[in-house]
């Protein structure tokens, strides 16, 4: 699912973000060549289509343009072992990604807790290479089109 202000997704006639800048240094003045990500909040079944399940908000900027994901663990997960099998993460940001659980919670503190872990995953992942930051698997779960 999917929210675009100011402007539709990235798509043909667009270009697609090369670049990533963690949130702190972020700013819509540095151009659609370049963007950033957040997680900004989960919640069961916000945003999503199963209302039993946790949905992470996934904010993405771009340019002038601003877009709003759920993603669920399962597709950070999926993200996570297609970096991993490429050996597009080091050890040190591939061990930053929270484990799976045994059960499936809807436990607000474990659902925040991995929130700030997937967030502090997504960055490292995101800053340590363009090569990274531009990946179609990248490109693709945080909602860029081509």
């Amino acid at each position: 699912m999917s929210d675009v202000e100011g402007g539709s997704a990235a798509g043909p006639s667009s270009p697609l973000p090369e670049l990533y800048f963690e949130p702190k240094l972020w700013s819509p003045r540095y151009g659609s060549n370049f963007y950033t990500a957040v997680i900004e909040s989960v919640g069961v079944g916000v945003g999503g289509v199963d209302p039993s399940a946790a949905y992470y908000q996934v904010k993405v900027q771009w340019g002038g343009k601003t877009q709003t994901l759920a993603r669920r663990y399962s597709e950070f997960h999926t993200l996570h072992q297609g970096l991993r099998a490429a050996r597009a993460q080091e050890p040190d940001t591939a061990n930053l990604f929270p484990p799976k659980t045994w059960f499936a919670s809807v436990d607000p503190e474990l659902l925040e807790t991995r929130r700030l872990q997937l967030g502090a995953w997504l960055d490292a992942v995101l800053s340590r290479t363009k090569e990274n930051a531009s990946r179609e698997d990248v490109r693709t779960f945080l909602g860029f089109r081509r």
